[in-house]
């Protein structure tokens, strides 16, 4: 690597333009950066065609270069393998997060509480910092209640084939049981008629048998009664460890199902809900609800 970046530093000073239009292109963004490290000549070509490829990126996804101006720098210069997440835009809680290259994404709709039943009573809802809470933020937490419907709302999604997630964690592996109807749905605008249309692309019981077992299959546990939330710290998390109010508690990343939303490729744009409704007269309690989360398949 060290070779091919002093060779690329010489063949640059000698041929600037040939190396912008021949060279450049071929290079990975690490590669890039790792150049402008080592050579101060390559520095301001390379920062110049990385924003440019940067600004396509925000118009192509919608994302608000406003309120991402302390990440362009991050972008820049650590690679979009820093899993840096951006703003999408318009939005307070919704954000896209890169992996390993631009193809390769996820948008992650943090929980607002916003349109939750109760939300705002302390007797049923109150915030924790848990071990991997999403951006080191705050994992909303179910005390107990009986009636609870809610929503998580995606803004701006690009049509795509995306895998369904929901982050969030149990005390009991029972505790939501078949205890709430759970729907994906897109939000779009019949414009002939101007009003809003909400199809349904999966429903399903929350929690299902097939959520817990999978549950379970990823804690290594052999039976549902012995189920214990402690032994999820084996888990890899995703966030470096901070002081946290529940050690004891990890977020897990339930698959929920995978959706096709190329059919609405009329749109640039839509909107996609992972609404929970009440179902049974049950108590429930017990609940982290952190994230929702689109995975894009590539």
């Amino acid at each position: 690597m060290e070779k091919k970046i002093l060779k690329a530093s010489c063949f640059f000073k000698k041929r600037k333009n040939l190396f912008k239009s021949l060279i450049l292109p071929f290079l990975t963004d690490e590669e890039k950066i790792n150049i402008c490290s080592v050579d101060r000549a390559f520095h301001q070509n390379i920062k110049d065609h990385l924003i440019e490829k940067f600004l396509k990126l925000t118009q192509n996804l919608n994302l608000d270069i406003t309120e991402n101006d302390d990440r362009i720098s991050k972008f820049i210069f650590n690679t979009i393998k820093n899993n840096t997440p951006f703003l999408v835009n318009k939005t307070r809680a919704n954000y896209i997060q890169f992996q390993n290259n631009t193809n390769s994404y996820k948008y992650i709709a943090l929980t607002t509480g916003e349109w939750w039943a109760h939300c705002d009573n302390p007797s049923y809802w109150e915030k924790k910092k848990l071990l991997n809470s999403t951006f080191g933020g705050e994992t909303f937490y179910l005390r107990t209640v009986c009636w609870l419907d809610l929503v998580i709302n995606f803004h701006a999604v690009k049509p795509g084939v995306y895998d369904v997630y929901l982050r969030q964690a149990l005390e009991s592996i029972y505790s939501m049981h078949n205890a709430l109807s759970l729907k994906v749905l897109v939000e779009t605008k019949d414009k002939a008629e101007d009003k809003i249309q909400n199809t349904q692309l999966f429903q399903s019981d929350f929690m299902s048998n097939e959520m817990i077992d999978s549950l379970l299959k990823n804690n290594k546990e052999t039976t549902k009664e012995k189920f214990d939330t402690a032994k999820l710290k084996n888990i890899r998390v995703m966030f470096d460890k901070k002081t946290t109010e529940n050690e004891n508690i990890v977020l897990q990343d339930v698959y929920i199902t995978t959706i096709d939303l190329t059919k609405f490729s009329e749109s640039e744009f839509v909107k996609v809900k992972i609404a929970f409704f009440h179902q049974t007269g049950w108590w429930k309690s017990g609940w982290y609800i952190d994230a929702g989360i689109l995975q894009k398949r590539e």
